[in-house]
């Protein structure tokens, strides 16, 4: 090997780089082999015309009806309910919320640091506008 101009350390590594290698693909084809001994025993032998129940809703997600044939899973539905709408936020007498976003008998006050709120003009607690 010295003649030909490689070292000792390279021959050995590529001898255990090859090792590494026979070692994985052994161990991915006994994984891959099991895998398939595992669908066979679970689905059977029926390929891409499968036609065993248990795997066309398990693994393929088809529904079937009551009549035994399969839904149409490409179909859009008929009718899709409109989105619900989100609930208006409103004031505790019913009314809506001012241009600032305050109710009746609350004030629109700078707080500092903390921004602009809705304060009753009576006194109590603030709270941010109603958006």
């Amino acid at each position: 090997m010295i003649q030909q101009g490689y070292s000792y350390s390279s021959v050995e590594f590529y001898c255990q780089t090859q090792n590494y290698q026979a070692i994985n693909n052994a161990k991915q084809k006994v994984y891959y082999q099991n895998q398939q001994e595992q669908f066979q025993k679970n689905y059977g032998t029926g390929g891409a015309t499968q036609k065993n129940e248990t795997y066309n809703q398990e693994v393929l997600g088809l529904k079937y009806e009551d009549s035994g044939a399969i839904t149409n899973p490409f179909a859009k539905p008929a009718t899709q309910a409109a989105p619900e709408q989100p609930a208006k936020i409103g004031c505790l007498d019913g009314t809506q919320p001012d241009a600032n976003g305050c109710c009746t008998g609350e004030v629109y006050t700078d707080m500092g640091e903390s921004g602009w709120n809705c304060c009753p003009s009576a006194g109590g607690d603030c709270f941010p506008p109603i958006k």
